[in-house]
């Protein structure tokens, strides 16, 4: 099977997928995590139960965004912006987010995706690949 076969078979999954929630009314803004609440997820506390876990909401939210750019950059314009080495992990991302929130806090009100992009971008910026 081809490149073009297989990309078509998994648009026509997802779309598949996709279409039980063809019935709402589209994306509600109240339903995009923004860049205020990731934030209140990545700076808890890790000394509690509840903390822990909000940490792990951020980390998968963080590692969640960057894997979706990454693969969106290379299938749409096949190149990369955000380039992570093996040694990145996702907890070097949270850090990178927290210091970007302390700096900018005007820009808490964005969607998280649109803030964490461009932290990974100024950070992990493929011009800044070892």
């Amino acid at each position: 099977m081809n490149l073009f076969n297989k990309l078509t078979m998994i648009g026509f999954a997802a779309l598949v997928i996709a279409n039980p929630v063809q019935g709402q009314e589209g994306v509600r803004a109240d339903r995009i995590l923004s860049a205020r609440d990731l934030h209140k997820h990545c700076a808890a506390s890790e000394a509690t139960e509840a903390g822990r876990l909000s940490v792990g909401n951020c980390l998968g939210a963080l590692t969640g965004i960057a894997d979706a750019a990454m693969t969106l950059n290379a299938a749409l314009s096949g190149r990369q912006t955000i380039c992570l080495e093996a040694d990145d992990a996702s907890e070097k991302m949270r850090l990178h987010f927290l210091y970007f929130a302390e700096r900018r806090p005007d820009a808490l009100e964005l969607p998280a995706a649109t803030v964490v992009i461009s932290v990974l971008q100024s950070n992990f910026g493929c011009d800044q690949a070892k």
